[in-house]
């Protein structure tokens, strides 16, 4: 399954098979230490693409 996202102006998408949402920094470690590879994205607000 795949997640389908825009940024906040809507003129940029974007899809993942697996998003992680961690609130402390020790589940973001235990998430990258469990993955084979990880992109991040932000808080999806930017001016610039």
């Amino acid at each position: 399954m795949s997640d389908f996202r825009h940024n906040w102006a809507g003129n940029v998408s974007y899809q993942s098979t697996c998003t992680h949402h961690p609130e402390t920094v020790e589940q973001l470690q235990e998430i990258v230490a469990a993955s084979r590879q990880v992109k991040v994205f932000g808080s999806r607000h930017s001016l610039y693409t």
